[in-house]
């Protein structure tokens, strides 16, 4: 439990330096067993031994889910055993969407605390997670590339814990991993393509943000 603790206080941290809001963080694994939860998502209990049972395993690695409207909660899925769940009490619900920029920076580390167990898929078939490192987001990859064939899209170079810019701009930016596109970071935090074209731009201009097309 330590150990789970200790990469929860790392991400809230991390996170809350990028949000200049407190992020509460609880993470669970796919059986829907708390590895380690802030008692500030006590009270979610309930509604998160609900997801893990029926909407966890439709959930792609690597999406997120929000699963109660009014609440600035989003439940992300890191990898096939495991869920981030963060929490704040201000701000808006789209910068949270900034931890999909770190997530992977911890997954390796939690997905080795909590070990094999056995996880039911989206078609209801239950499978080992033994060995499973580094094949788990693959055929999302190839999905991803072959849309990006016939397009640039943006890519962060600079880390975001050196820029000092406005969280919305932080969230578009957190999500420029050289795989979205644009219309990709417009279903994600719901903002008009004017608006996401000018912050793109505006960072490219001043070397944050190169253009990339996939080969």
């Amino acid at each position: 439990m330590s150990e789970f603790y200790d990469i929860s206080r790392e991400i809230a941290s991390e996170l809350g330096v990028l949000l200049t809001v407190r992020p509460y963080c609880g993470i669970i694994n796919a059986l829907g067993e708390i590895c380690y939860m802030d008692s500030d998502l006590e009270e979610y209990k309930p509604l998160i031994k609900n997801f893990m049972e029926t909407i966890f395993p439709m959930v792609k690695v690597g999406d997120h889910s929000v699963p109660l409207s009014g609440t600035n909660m989003i439940f992300f899925k890191v990898s096939k055993k495991t869920m981030i769940i963060l929490l704040t009490k201000k701000g808006a619900l789209g910068q949270l969407l900034t931890f999909k920029n770190l997530m992977q920076k911890y997954t390796p580390r939690i997905d080795s605390l909590i070990g094999d167990i056995e996880i039911t898929d989206e078609r209801g078939i239950k499978e080992s997670t033994i060995e499973e490192k580094g094949k788990e987001e693959i055929p999302e990859k190839k999905e991803v590339d072959k849309k990006a064939k016939s397009q640039l899209l943006p890519l962060l170079i600079k880390s975001l814990k050196d820029i000092k810019i406005p969280i919305e701009h932080a969230t578009i930016l957190s999500l420029c991993d050289g795989e979205n596109d644009v219309d990709d970071i417009i279903k994600e935090i719901k903002k008009d393509r004017l608006f996401i074209n000018s912050v793109i731009r505006e960072y490219q201009k001043k070397g944050y943000i190169k253009l990339k097309k996939a080969s």
